[in-house]
């Protein structure tokens, strides 16, 4: 079964018999909402970065770059950091 994301696929599951692997993020914000549980696998877990990439051309551009620091503070403060500057 193909879903077209993470929560979709967190749905699906608390409705079947299926079991899926999803962020650790989305279990601790629907986990117990959905009823879902976690089973640690054997499989070693999956370290992502994310980075924010832009064309040179927007750098100095004021709007774009307001525009970046809120993307940046939502992110890190979604992951539990501090704003890192």
């Amino acid at each position: 079964m193909t879903v077209p994301n993470f929560i979709a696929a967190a749905v699906v599951i608390a409705k079947t018999d299926l079991v899926a692997t999803i962020p650790s993020t989305l279990m601790e914000l629907l986990g117990e909402r959905f009823g879902l549980r976690v089973i640690v696998g054997p499989l070693p877990k999956i370290v992502t970065q994310i980075k924010l990439v832009w064309h040179e051309r927007t750098d100095n551009d004021p709007a774009m770059q307001a525009f970046r620091e809120v993307v940046a503070r939502a992110v890190l403060k979604s992951l539990g950091k501090a704003e890192q500057r």
